[in-house]
């Protein structure tokens, strides 16, 4: 995800790719500025499954990361249910 709420790379939910989460009003309006204050940061909220429409409680690591004077915001998360 890039700093703005653009999803750069998600094999989960392509359909996602190029769309701005944080205009979704999804989760990343509220963890965004915390991963790009603190660097890195775990956050839980609810969202779907791959294939599901349903929100489930799901919990990521976020980690703000630089690249050739880039910077990016990579996750990776998984659902309480698969713990």
């Amino acid at each position: 995800m890039s700093p703005d709420g653009t999803e750069l790379v998600n094999p989960a939910f392509p359909e996602n790719e190029g769309r701005n989460m944080i205009e979704q009003n999804g989760p990343a309006k509220q963890y965004m500025p915390i991963v790009l204050k603190k660097k890195n940061v775990w956050v839980r909220y609810d969202w779907p499954k791959p294939g599901s429409d349903k929100p489930e409680p799901k919990r990521t690591y976020l980690r703000k990361v630089e690249y050739q004077g880039n910077v990016y915001i990579i996750g990776c998360g998984v659902y309480l249910s698969d713990e």
